[in-house]
């Protein structure tokens, strides 16, 4: 009997958590990361449920017109400025921006860094607004 108790117990639980939503974020929901150093930010936006934007400047810091040795490091993926179009014009960079599919959820705590090569330049955390 109570063996027969914890089998239906463990698939009520079982069932439950994968029956469960995982959060999403919703169409309009934002973050933001700033960069103090570089006098810049990047903003995200979730435009559609598998999609959000995101937009970016930096003000300063930025010495060389050379998009292939600025690179931006999210989590680990690094992303040159020259493969995500982000135009220069020292000491400033873009304003950029462009669409990627997923979720701001995902990013919320994220820790994205402008590098300079191999050396960060400036960093943040991704904060959901």
């Amino acid at each position: 009997m109570l063996k027969t108790r914890c089998i239906a117990l463990f698939a009520f639980i079982f069932t439950y958590l994968h029956a469960t939503l995982l959060c999403r974020a919703a169409v309009g929901d934002k973050a933001a990361a700033t960069f103090n150093k570089l006098n810049g930010t990047a903003a995200f936006e979730q435009i559609t449920e598998d999609a959000f934007s995101i937009y970016g400047v930096l003000n300063k810091g930025i010495d060389e017109n050379e998009p292939d040795i600025y690179f931006i490091d999210l989590s680990g993926d690094r992303i040159s400025f020259a493969e995500f179009n982000i135009s220069i014009n020292p000491p400033k960079a873009g304003p950029w921006n462009g669409t990627i599919i997923g979720d701001i959820e995902e990013l919320n705590g994220a820790y994205i860094a402008i590098l300079y090569d191999d050396s960060t330049i400036d960093d943040a955390f991704i904060v959901k607004e």
